[in-house]
């Protein structure tokens, strides 16, 4: 059994994804399948995105003062590549030396994620400094992210 100062990482190909556990982070990469992925305390319910696969990740950066999760990063990330950059074939498996240029395009994809343990929660959009840009509704614990945030980061806070 795991006790809560253990990391460690499972990588299991036949379903087709890695997690890596943490004492504050959490991560999985791997198909985008509709499947719930439970880990920690949130439920990952990924849609589909352009090449079938995600990375996401959540960090719990404040706690109250019983040690309840207060503040959480979330991270996601789809398909990822530089401008321009020269695939060699359809099956994207090399760029040769054609790497592309800036800016690099990342897919932000759509997921739902459940949030832990009922009450109110508040989340936002963050810029790319970590700044807080829009709100993004929660409802019944329940966050949905996705391209039209235009964003890989966000910011969940219980209330």
């Amino acid at each position: 059994m795991m006790n809560a100062t253990d990391d460690w990482s499972h990588w299991n190909p036949s379903k087709k994804h890695v997690w890596a556990y943490g004492i504050s982070s959490k991560l999985w990469i791997g198909k985008a399948d509709r499947e719930p992925k439970s880990f920690g305390a949130l439920t990952l319910i990924p849609a589909d995105t352009r090449h079938q696969w995600m990375c996401f990740q959540y960090t719990v950066v404040g706690r109250d003062a019983q040690g309840a999760t207060k503040r959480i990063l979330i991270t996601a990330t789809g398909d990822i590549e530089n401008t321009g950059m020269g695939w060699k074939n359809a099956a994207k498996t090399s760029v040769g030396r054609d790497w592309g240029k800036a800016p690099v395009l990342v897919e932000g994809p759509t997921a739902k994620i459940e949030l832990p343990g009922g009450g109110k929660f508040k989340a936002w959009a963050l810029d790319e400094r970590g700044q807080r840009r829009a709100e993004i509704p929660v409802a019944d614990g329940t966050l949905e992210i996705g391209p039209q945030h235009r964003t890989l980061w966000y910011e969940v806070e219980r209330q």
